[in-house]
């Protein structure tokens, strides 16, 4: 039997950089931050000392449900550090995202090349592997169900689409960022409108193990409306122009102007995606996907820095295909790691603001560059060069 050597290094090549991504995270393991400290390590604690059934019924965390429940069966290993088990969970979820990035570029092309370029760059994105082996954050999670959702619409199975945003919603609210994408799709007659019950119905289902336990139902509805009210900043160290406005005088009327602006841009971009822009091709909708991810936390207040991390990872999808997009990817990612610098180091809230100039020219690129895509029809942007089998 004859061996193809090309294979068989090209094979070679992958298991290496799959063992290096996994290397890399294993570096990070043992850094503990303040948020697993002060949360998830006691999460943890509470579901064995209270009982990983009877704590569910109990108000010990201020997530919704669904996080809960990966912890939980975390505490099923035991011999696994408790610190390494909960990053486990996220460190799975990068695997997943990078396999959904892999599916989701295989929509647009046959090339194995550009499809392995976009698995990898999820893995060695900085923001990704410091957010869930460093941080011990959990945005990855509702990131990558966002991922499958655009990935089964593009395939056209809306009803899968639907829940895959469903589940990501459940485990955090900013997942309601892409909404707005599955609202365009629906005008455009790609989504039929009543299956939106869809996600209040995963979402009860998602809460019912707590309710059942006898955690009250209104609080498990309205977690996400008290996370909202306790934060007391216009920037929760956001990389965005709220940074720069003083959060002490009329707090309240400035939320809600930052409420409405981002409204009125949302939906009329909406109304001009379905009257006027209606190309609905891979390249428009993966930009609509870019573009409420990273322009909403943008224009609202009361954002952290970890809500732009969804962008991050359309807006990779996107320059993929799309060269002239690969300056504001890149100056998006370096805002994001700057505005992480206050937290992880300890240093100066400086950081944020010089990490919100870049963001800010970053948004500006991204929307120069990319209104050709939507007011021409026939405008495709260019390939990059590794676009070979």
């Amino acid at each position: 039997m004859q061996i193809d050597l090309k294979k068989c290094h090209a094979a070679l090549r992958i298991i290496s950089l799959i063992i290096l991504a996994v290397a890399l995270r294993m570096v990070f393991l043992s850094f503990q931050t303040a948020d697993m400290t002060t949360f998830f390590l006691k999460w943890y604690h509470t579901l064995l000392k209270v009982g990983r059934i009877d704590a569910l019924g109990t108000n010990f965390y201020n997530y919704s449900p669904a996080y809960i429940y990966l912890i939980d069966i975390m505490t099923l290993f035991p011999w696994i550090p408790k610190l390494v088990a909960i990053k486990l969970i996220l460190i799975f979820f990068d695997f997943l995202a990078a396999i959904a990035v892999y599916k989701l570029i295989g929509i647009n092309t046959s090339s194995k090349v550009t499809r392995w370029t976009g698995f990898f760059s999820i893995l060695f994105l900085p923001t990704v592997f410091i957010e869930s082996s460093l941080w011990g954050q959990a945005d990855i999670i509702y990131t990558t169900f966002l991922l499958w959702s655009l990935f089964f619409i593009l395939i056209d199975h809306p009803v899968t689409s639907i829940i895959g945003f469903s589940i990501g919603l459940c485990f955090k609210f900013q997942a309601i960022f892409f909404l707005p994408v599955l609202l365009i799709l629906s005008l455009h007659k790609k989504i039929k409108f009543y299956w939106f019950i869809l996600i209040p119905v995963v979402y009860i289902i998602s809460v019912i193990p707590c309710w059942a336990r006898g955690r009250s139902l209104f609080e498990l509805l309205t977690i996400y409306f008290q996370q909202a009210v306790t934060y007391s900043k216009l920037s929760m160290r956001a990389p965005n122009p709220y940074i720069f406005i003083d959060s002490r005088n009329n707090f309240e009327m400035k939320v809600y102007v930052g409420i409405w602006i981002a409204a009125v841009v949302s939906i009329g971009y909406i109304l001009f995606r379905w009257r006027k822009w209606k190309r609905m091709d891979f390249y428009a909708i993966v930009f609509d996907a870019a573009l409420f991810t990273t322009l909403l936390p943008f224009m609202l207040p009361k954002m952290h820095e970890r809500y732009f991390f969804t962008g991050c990872i359309f807006m990779l999808v996107l320059a993929i295909f799309d060269h002239k997009q690969i300056p504001a990817t890149i100056l998006l990612q370096a805002s994001l790691l700057l505005s992480f610098i206050p937290y992880l180091c300890g240093w100066s809230d400086n950081w944020v603001k010089i990490a919100a100039v870049i963001n800010t020219i970053s948004v500006l690129l991204f929307l120069y560059f990319g209104k050709w895509l939507l007011v021409s029809t026939d405008f495709y942007p260019d390939k990059l060069a590794f676009e070979a089998t």
